[in-house]
């Protein structure tokens, strides 16, 4: 099944996992996802600085 860009609706050309999303060539990655998403990728990225160790 061809998947089209979350953002634009093109066919997508890759799906980036760490924002769980479909793209184009000329899509940015994140760019389409919510606020809410967002925080929480913010929030992970946070974490995951923490666990390893970061000031």
């Amino acid at each position: 099944m061809a998947h089209t860009c979350d953002q634009c609706g093109k066919p997508a050309t890759r799906w980036v996992d760490k924002f769980s999303e479909y793209l184009c060539a000329d899509c940015p990655a994140g760019a389409s996802l919510t606020d809410q998403q967002w925080d929480r990728y913010v929030a992970e990225q946070l974490e995951d600085e923490y666990d390893q160790g970061a000031p």
